[in-house]
């Protein structure tokens, strides 16, 4: 009757530890979808936040670094056509 009651008792102990241990997995999945959702939440915040629009003309740099080549080209050529006309007309 002793061996029934501590084999009973034994198996209520690791039934509860596997309750336990069930619970506690149940919480970490719970924390973790959670954490997730949050994710989600930030992404979908951040996503919602930036505005995509065109620049309006007062907007851009006055003066674009990318540009420069073509900035020297027009203004060579300013002073470059009228000394050229200038010098076929005076020969």
């Amino acid at each position: 009757m002793a061996n029934q009651v501590d084999a009973s008792l034994s198996q209520l102990y690791i039934s509860t530890d596997r309750d336990r241990e069930r619970e506690r997995e149940r919480e970490r999945n719970v924390i973790i979808e959670r954490e997730r959702e949050r994710e989600r939440e930030r992404e979908r915040e951040c996503v919602l936040q930036i505005p995509v629009r065109p620049f309006r003309h007062d907007e851009y740099e006055r003066f674009i670094r990318a540009a420069y080549p073509y900035y020297s080209a027009c203004f060579s050529m300013v002073y470059f056509v009228p000394s050229l006309i200038f010098f076929l007309l005076v020969k």
